[in-house]
């Protein structure tokens, strides 16, 4: 396809002038080579190194916050004042003298107490993230100093009373209760409910802890029998069987329990149609404390005769040793290990100073991590005994009428069950365990550096090949540009650093000191240069003299590259550089408005000759930096605009010569005459040379490159058509 291409551009004639090869482009005043874009690196060849400042340097103690304090945790500072003789000896208790809940709050809130130490006034006290440096505030001798290893910590762990932390009331059957309904099924002429095939009979159970169940049984024609008692019977068999659904807010979302699980269903007691439930000891039937059924056919409820139970709750402790630690450490971790009274089991973890707030003590803090169950809410994760999850929220679980209740005590948390009776019976609620797992140890690491006498501070700047006109150093806030000698520089505000010979890095370092030297007279900074490196020093020294900041423009910028060829140049041809027209001219009078007049002799006029006029007037022009060499190479680089951004130069070329001059007068007037420009169609100038769909990538490329092409094409079509309309 490209081979076609290029064979009509090169082969379309009109009696033989050729139309689509570029001859009858008059936009086109370059070279072949045309217009490059190079990357130029900036950088290149020059590398710095910023010292670390003057001499002179004043101690410095630090200690850092590895592992976090609790509390009653203390931090112990041995030292020595100036005079040699006077010990440094101080104490910080942290919950008293400082606190935080992370190492960066540690840290922030022990330098805060340190600065104000009575004892420690000889040092300016600082802190950086978990940090806390102490620097003396005497250079040299005579320093007040920190012992090496001054710095002492001692640790109150988070310890468990394991003797106390158990159920310390064990849940119990105690009073069983029972319902009873006498005749309910003997029709509701002998006070119990009429009965018949499609009826849907409702019970809805109360527990004495506040737990409400429902159940519903759909009666079918098996289940009515002969009789009143077989019928009874057999809607007692099904009913164990039904499943119990929670009637109120509980962690209990999905079906897991029976009515059979929680109690015995006795059918046709002293009457036909009794029917009588009675708690299963050791599960939370035998709590319950009231019943009523109804029917699809009588809706009104019947309440049973009940006989309440009382089982016993569990109460679990966690119990703390206060003797040691008197609160929990950030980062502790606490897990509470339980199941539901559908039979679920969870497992909950909380992060002290992340899941719950530390209070003041640990009564506080474990009442900050009830808030946070029972009102706030955190994510919990059951598990049936098939291993099916469900993520519940664990206000669902914890608080008042829920499967727990919590309580805060002096270094005690006690967990309730909700739905009292024996551990693990079904419609128990139970704390298989609560443990403790305490944050590491309190740790800090500590670094001591000595002082150092006093120097002026230093930077380096090395220079090596690659080195770039128009590269810039920034020196302190002020930059210094490469040029050529004789050359001005890119922004006005940059001090120029001429250079003949860029492969002379030496004579580079020299001209940049030179430079340094006669725009700063010595002060602050003073250069001098050895070979390829130049070394800035300040005037100050000792330990706040700060070393020269230098940087270098790391970016790559574009510059374009083009030479003018003098055979396509005519009068008010134009290059149009960062949007401004340069019109070139034999007379300035001869200038369209609103172009910039490039004078040239057209008859004698070289490459290099156009190529020196137009930098004249465009060089500095338009954000637009333009540099030549001997041979008429022209290079043009972006400048800063007014946003301190590098503008992206652009270049394009009009009215050279080429084309066809059509006479459609009877004079010859230039309005009887017609320019006609065609522009090339080979696939280089249509961007298509280098297309390779071969493989995905090179596919994917082509897409916008073809649709250039395209747009280019039907651009010249609609070029030609305009000029045919007007023939």
């Amino acid at each position: 396809l490209k081979t076609e291409i290029n064979r009509i551009a090169d082969s379309a004639n009109f009696n033989g002038i050729k139309l689509l090869d570029g001859s009858l482009d008059r936009n086109v005043l370059a070279t072949e080579a045309g217009v490059t874009t190079q990357n130029v690196d900036f950088a290149k060849g020059i590398d710095f190194e910023v010292g670390q400042g003057g001499g002179g340097s004043k101690g410095e103690f630090s200690l850092t916050v590895e592992n976090l304090f609790g509390a009653g945790d203390t931090l112990a500072i041995g030292g020595m004042k100036s005079d040699g003789a006077t010990a440094i000896n101080e104490t910080l208790t942290f919950g008293t003298d400082f606190s935080g809940k992370t190492a960066e709050e540690q840290a922030k809130s022990l330098a805060d107490a340190l600065s104000k130490n009575a004892n420690l006034t000889d040092f300016d006290v600082s802190v950086d993230g978990a940090t806390v440096t102490l620097k003396n505030k005497v250079e040299g001798s005579g320093q007040v100093i920190i012992n090496p290893n001054g710095f002492d910590v001692t640790d109150k762990a988070t310890t468990v009373d394991a003797t106390n932390t158990k159920a310390s009331t064990a849940g119990a059957d105690g009073t069983v209760g029972n319902v009873d309904f006498a005749k309910l099924f003997d029709g509701a002429a002998n006070g119990g409910k009429d009965i018949g095939a499609g009826d849907t009979v409702t019970f809805e159970f109360e527990m004495a802890n506040g737990a409400k169940y429902k159940a519903e049984l759909e009666i079918t024609d098996a289940m009515i029998g002969k009789d009143t008692a077989t019928t009874t019977a057999n809607i007692a068999r099904e009913l164990a069987n039904v499943k119990l659904t929670p009637n109120n807010d509980t962690a209990a979302a999905e079906e897991q329990l029976k009515v059979g699980d929680l109690f015995t269903i006795a059918a046709n007691g002293t009457n036909k149609g009794d029917l009588k439930f009675t708690g299963t000891t050791g599960t939370g039937g035998v709590d319950i404390k009231a019943a009523t059924v109804a029917t699809t056919r009588d809706t009104t409820p019947l309440a049973g005769t009940p006989t309440a139970g009382a089982a016993t709750a569990e109460e679990f402790d966690l119990a703390m040793d206060g003797g040691e630690a008197t609160n929990f450490t950030a980062g502790d971790k606490i897990t509470l290990k339980g199941q539901l009274s559908d039979g679920r089991t969870y497992e909950l973890e909380l992060t002290a100073g992340e899941d719950f707030e530390l209070g003041a003590d640990y009564e506080a803090s474990f009442n900050n991590l009830k808030t946070e169950l029972e009102i706030k809410g955190k994510e919990i994760t059951v598990k049936d005994a098939n291993g099916k999850e469900e993520v519940l929220d664990s206000t669902d679980i914890f608080g008042t009428g829920k499967e727990f209740t919590l309580t805060a005590a002096a270094n005690k948390l006690t967990v309730t069950s909700g739905r009292p009776g024996v551990a693990g019976g079904k419609g128990v609620s139970s704390t298989e365990s609560i443990t403790v797992t305490p944050a590491a140890a309190t740790k800090i690491s500590q670094s001591q550096v000595n002082g150092t006498q006093q120097t002026g501070a230093k930077s380096t700047i090395t220079f090596s090949e690659g080195v770039q006109y128009g590269a810039t150093i920034d020196i302190d806030g002020q930059t210094y540009e490469i040029v050529k000698t004789g050359e001005r520089t890119s922004n006005a505000k940059n001090v120029a650093v001429e250079v003949d010979d860029l492969s002379d890095t030496s004579a580079i370092a020299k001209s940049l000191a030179d430079s340094v030297n006669k725009q700063l007279g010595g002060d602050p900074i003073t250069a001098t240069a050895s070979g390829s490196k130049v070394t800035l020093t300040t005037k100050e020294i000792g330990s706040t003299a700060v070393s020269p900041t230098v940087a270098t423009a790391g970016d790559k910028i574009k510059q374009l590259e083009f030479t003018l060829d003098p055979a396509k140049m005519q009068e008010k041809s134009y290059v149009t550089i960062n949007g401004q027209d340069y019109q070139f001219v034999s007379d300035k009078s001869k200038v369209d408005e609103g172009k910039t007049a490039v004078v040239v002799d057209f008859k004698n006029a070289t490459s290099a000759d156009l190529a020196a006029a137009l930098k004249d007037v465009a060089d500095g022009k338009n954000n637009a930096s333009v540099s030549v060499d001997e041979n008429g190479l022209i290079k043009v680089r972006g400048t800063e605009n007014e946003d301190g951004e590098i503008v992206t130069p652009t270049a394009s070329f009009h009215d050279g010569k080429g084309g066809l001059v059509l006479q459609i007068g009877d004079t010859a007037d230039d309005f009887n005459q017609m320019n006609v420009s065609i522009g090339d169609m080979h696939t280089t100038a249509l961007g298509i040379d280098g297309v390779d769909i071969s493989n995905q990538d090179g596919a994917k490329a082509a897409i916008d490159v073809i649709k250039n092409a395209i747009n280019y094409v039907s651009g010249v079509r609609g070029d030609l058509g305009a000029i045919q309309n007007r023939l």
